[in-house]
Order: structure tokens, then sequence, then C-alpha cells
């Protein structure tokens, strides 16, 4: 089971540590030391990071800011649009606007 594959695959979806855990047949937090020293950041910000990234290319094809964080998994959209800013350091709407 390749966690980070899976997450990959499932960019839209959260996936919870535990189950990744799980699947790969070890402690959670054993899961989490191992991920974190092979891919250096943890299983939930690669897993919000890939996030994130999936919702700059939606932004960029045109597709609604309230849409995409739905679409990627966030509760509502000033939380996806306060990680976005924290992640690109703009708003998902100048993302928008600068490809128009």
């Amino acid at each position: 089971f390749n966690a980070k594959c899976y997450i990959d695959e499932h960019v839209s979806e959260n996936i919870s540590v535990e189950s990744l855990s799980i699947h790969a047949g070890i402690s959670k937090y054993h899961f989490i030391r191992l991920f974190k020293s092979t891919f250096g950041i943890s299983p939930y910000q690669y897993q919000k990071r890939r996030r994130l990234e999936y919702a700059r290319f939606e932004l960029l094809e045109g597709i609604p800011v309230s849409d995409v964080a739905l679409s990627c998994g966030f509760s509502d959209a000033p939380a996806f649009s306060k990680a976005f800013r924290q992640a690109f350091g703009q708003s998902p709407g100048a993302i928008q606007k600068s490809n128009f």
C-alpha cells in the first residue's frame, strides 16, 4: 500500500491518517514518523498541499472559488481561502484574475 500514491489519486477526499495507517498495517504514530522521514512533511501536510495544488489548477480553469473549495474537501470558502493564501501568498480570486 503506497500512501502517497493513494493520497494523490484521492486528492479531493479527506483521508484520515488512521485509515492510511490501517491500510499500511502499522500504528498511526509509526506511519506518521515513516511518512515524514521519507517525504519531509506529515501525511496531513502532504494531503493539504496536494489539495491546494489541485485547487489552483481548477481556479486557473475558471471554476468558481466556492465550487473549488467544496470539490477539494474544504468545509467552506473562507477556510479554503485562508489555506490557499497561506500556501501561495495570494487569494484564490487573485489567481483567477491573473489568468484572464
